[in-house]
């Protein structure tokens, strides 16, 4: 009783502090520090219950931090502030010893072995500029991250592979690259047929995506996976199978989308529509921003031909409430389920480009504490585009078959 009272203050206190902050100031966000019997953390709360809070560190990484374990905590700021660029490389150099280069743009610190970062740091700036773009000139003002965006280039597989295990996730045969939504850390690595992969043509890639952290799962549940939420979801975006580049591209669109608000970073994500976003921007035509351009002259072909084959073959009549509800089929068929997340976000970013984008901002503003469940998943999407579903599909599928 008196720990479920100590947890109760606590929660409301946090509550008091945010409140008050963003009250003398529309975008203030204070600074907290929160102490544990194991350490202490510094950053701004975005999002908390009763239970945990999730905290933003100045660094960018998330941290989930068990309210029970909390002994102390304080404002140490009026205004959360990130580390500057300056900040990082610093943190990157004490990481990553002298053997390795830091190479810094404009919203990327990009770090990889001696004479790497250079060539690299250019495309991730590029991947940056061109979904920034993208969406500004179709009306929308994003907010820049609160960080500067972290790549790491390892020189090989197996160096690559001792950062999957101590990022917690398991090394799989083919792994290129993922995206850690806690550390906000794109990692890849080149290998002898790279040569650094920027030239290097495209080709269709599958994507594998291993579910959470482990403190905020259960095992033995109802969810197919062999876990269930205690908390919220939070995933690794991983690239499987692709060239350096198609991983760099993939992933660093995933980094700036959830570093801009597109997604957000703790809570439940449909996999279309992340994914659905992250195919979108694969082309290089459709990063070159040339809205003056037909519809035809931007498409993702590796996945429009995919997607082809499997509204042909396989795709079920009047699936797409289904497809939008659920993740089931980038579970049991992912390729299927890359390709018709492609195609349903071009439709709409195409067809229905305000709508799309705001759909986008509504699904990442729920509190992402709360399950999205298939019903509300279905009610955001009604809201945006209208309750006739089997009327939007058949626009759907007549607007891709018109692109052959």
């Amino acid at each position: 009783m008196i720990r479920m009272f100590i947890m109760t203050r606590l929660t409301g206190m946090i509550a008091a502090i945010c409140l008050t902050a963003c009250c003398a100031s529309t975008f203030a966000e204070p600074l907290l520090e929160l102490t544990t019997k194991q350490e202490v953390y510094v950053g701004k709360s975005i999002a908390h219950d009763q239970h945990v809070c999730w905290l933003a560190q100045t660094d960018g990484r998330l941290e989930e931090i068990s309210l029970r374990d909390v002994t102390s905590f304080r404002k140490i700021n009026d205004q959360f502030r990130g580390m500057t660029a300056v900040e990082i490389r610093s943190q990157l150099r004490r990481e990553f010893g002298h053997d390795w280069e830091i190479e810094s743009t404009k919203h990327y610190l990009v770090c990889a072995p001696k004479g790497r970062a250079k060539p690299f740091s250019a495309l991730f700036e590029d991947v940056y500029r061109s979904l920034r773009g993208y969406v500004t000139v179709r009306g929308f003002e994003l907010p820049p991250p609160d960080f500067p965006l972290i790549a790491v280039v390892f020189p090989n597989e197996k160096q690559f592979a001792a950062n999957c295990r101590k990022d917690g996730l398991p090394f799989l045969p083919g792994l290129r690259g993922y995206y850690h939504r806690r550390t906000n850390r794109v990692n890849v690595f080149e290998d002898d047929s790279d040569h650094l992969a920027m030239t290097t043509p495209r080709r269709l890639t599958a994507f594998d995506h291993t579910t959470a952290f482990p403190s905020v799962l259960r095992a033995n549940s109802r969810w197919g996976d062999g876990y269930s939420i205690l908390t919220t979801p939070s995933e690794f975006d991983a690239n499987i199978q692709g060239t350096l580049r198609d991983t760099i591209v993939h992933e660093a669109t995933h980094q700036a989308a959830y570093n801009l608000g597109l997604h957000t970073r703790i809570g439940e994500n449909p996999k279309w529509v992340t994914e659905g976003l992250a195919t979108l921007l694969e082309p290089d035509s459709m990063r070159q921003n040339r809205s003056s351009q037909q519809s035809k002259a931007r498409v993702n072909h590796e996945r429009f031909e995919w997607f082809l084959g499997f509204a042909q073959q396989q795709r079920q009549p009047k699936s797409l409430a289904d497809f939008i509800s659920s993740d089931r089929m980038f579970q049991t068929a992912a390729l299927n389920g890359y390709a018709q997340a492609w195609a349903l976000s071009f439709f709409l970013a195409e067809t229905r480009s305000t709508p799309y984008w705001q759909y986008l901002q509504t699904v990442s503003e729920r509190d992402p504490l709360k399950p999205y469940g298939a019903d509300e998943r279905l009610a955001d999407f009604q809201s945006a585009f209208g309750n006739d579903i089997d009327r939007l599909e058949v626009a759907f599928l007549r607007f891709i078959d018109d692109l052959q």
